[in-house]
């Protein structure tokens, strides 16, 4: 049997960013694969806060030539540039889970249920093509249904297979994963109390994005 999936790997032939096997069937991309050299993917960056104090910076490149439409909502929240209601300033970072994710971002900011997207209330899910399989992957966070993202999203702290064909992701942080992994230590919870998360807090402090943006290309931040 492995050296007959072996073979199927083997056999793979690129189609875009995605990848079929000679029966057609899907395999999701390495690591390795999403590397595009030709595109200069666009970069955004995020200030944290935690409990008011700096807690340090994040830089995130997104995969537009993958998901060019999660990527585009992702970028205008964090530039604000469709108006203050739709920008991730002052958001907050709601669960912080250790050995997993962070997460958050619900706008508008004085929206207790449900959120936002650039494209209105909630916008489909654009593919999978990108998986879970390392850390700092940026994600959109849905309900728990498909084709309900809105502004919400995740940034993961480590491997997480289990979001594979649920959770649309569409970035991944290139500086500051450090940052991420100390928020949540600091700050987060044990994975169990985040169930549910409707009865108890996420986070034992709390952490806001204090300042969003692009990064210019060229530049380094």
């Amino acid at each position: 049997m492995w050296r007959i999936c072996q073979s199927a790997r083997k056999a793979t032939v690129a189609v875009g960013a995605r990848q079929l096997n000679k029966s057609g069937f899907f395999e999701p991309p390495t690591t390795e694969s999403i590397e595009n050299p030709v595109i200069v993917r666009p970069k955004v960056f995020i200030d944290f806060s935690a409990d008011g104090a700096p807690a340090g910076s994040v830089v995130i490149e997104l995969f537009s030539d993958i998901v060019p439409k999660t990527a585009e909502n992702f970028r205008s929240l964090c530039t604000g540039e469709n108006g203050p209601q739709l920008c991730y300033k002052n958001a907050q970072i709601t669960a912080l889970c250790f050995g997993a994710y962070m997460a958050g971002g619900r706008v508008p900011l004085n929206k207790f249920k449900g959120g936002a997207s650039i494209y209105g209330a909630e916008f489909e899910d654009e593919n999978f093509i990108i998986r879970h399989d390392y850390e700092g992957i940026v994600g959109m966070l849905n309900c728990g249904l498909p084709n309900t993202n809105t502004s919400d999203f995740y940034i993961t702290s480590a491997p997480a297979p289990y979001m594979d064909g649920l959770n649309v992701a569409f970035g991944r942080v290139t500086e500051g994963l450090d940052v991420v992994t100390t928020i949540i230590r600091r700050c987060g919870v044990p994975r169990i109390r985040l169930l549910p998360m409707n009865s108890i807090k996420g986070y034992r402090k709390e952490v806001l994005i204090e300042n969003c943006g692009e990064v210019a290309a060229g530049s380094e931040r």
